[in-house]
């Protein structure tokens, strides 16, 4: 997640993805429009999926490195 500058690109565009999801819930609220929440929350969930992969990737990389 943190890039090798330091930089935070991946925590802004994952923060996207969350704002995303609450304009839909609240989209829905007021017009029903279900498919397209189902569809961003399953997007939603396929970039957390992801994310955990990647933090769990990063972690074991990190315990290599300080390991030898």
């Amino acid at each position: 997640m943190i890039e090798s500058d330091g930089s935070f690109s991946g925590a802004i565009h994952l923060s996207t993805f969350c704002g995303l999801s609450h304009l839909t819930s609240v989209v829905t609220l007021f017009t029903g429009v279900y498919r397209l929440d189902i569809l961003v929350r399953a997007a939603m969930a396929a970039v957390s999926v992801v994310t955990a992969i990647s933090v769990i990737h990063d972690y074991f990389q990190g315990r290599q490195m300080r390991n030898g």
